[in-house]
């Protein structure tokens, strides 16, 4: 079952109503399916993490912010948005995570491969980086 179904099945409980049209007339919010469990990020914490690391092999990657937004992009591409779940630790709906340590001196890359253009930059499938600053 999808997730709009479930809710729609909910409402229906939830509200005593008997059928489920009388419940879809009720004002939803749609969620992404590729959305990931939030957490929210203090005001400043993102700065720590905000700034180009260079991996060793010699592609950099790019972390940026946009209005509660995050974003990394390798070798300037387009930048895939990336999900905080934890305190320093991010996910893109593909599966990356960008785990921060030490204050973000330190960046643990899993995935990698599993962004969108990373097929066209020879990146090792299932290879884990560790940066450092």
């Amino acid at each position: 079952m999808n997730h709009v179904v479930l809710k729609v099945l909910a409402l229906t409980v939830l509200a005593g109503v008997s059928t489920v049209a009388a419940a879809q007339d009720q004002a939803t919010v749609q969620v992404p399916a590729s959305a990931q469990p939030s957490y929210r990020l203090a005001p400043q914490e993102f700065y720590n993490y905000e700034q180009r690391y260079l991996l060793d092999n010699g592609l950099a990657l790019q972390m940026s912010q946009k209005r509660h937004r995050y974003y990394t992009s390798l070798r300037n591409q387009q930048p895939v948005e990336v999900y905080p779940i934890a305190p320093g630790v991010f996910v893109s709906s593909l599966g990356t995570r960008l785990e921060f340590r030490d204050e973000g001196d330190m960046i643990v890359i899993t995935h990698l491969d599993r962004l969108p253009y990373a097929g066209t930059l020879n990146i090792d499938k299932d290879r884990v980086f560790v940066v450092t600053r």
